[in-house]
């Protein structure tokens, strides 16, 4: 979790929470896709952020962290 909130520069309310709160702007396991160069190993994490300070609701930002 540090580095992956180091790497893509999250703030730690989108990556942790407390018991049973509901937040829009966490970051759920079912957006991150990994992807794998030649081979099979992963080399690239991708961050599929649909809600963020900002945002335009109708339009998702991806972040890539190698």
């Amino acid at each position: 979790m540090y580095a992956i909130a180091i790497f893509a520069a999250l703030r730690i309310g989108e990556i942790t929470c407390q018991p049973k709160q509901t937040n829009r702007n966490l970051i759920f396991l079912k957006q991150a896709s990994f992807m794998k160069s030649n081979g099979d190993s992963i080399d690239t994490i991708k961050l599929t952020l649909r809600n963020y300070s900002h945002c335009n609701p109708a339009e998702s930002v991806n972040i890539f962290i190698y």
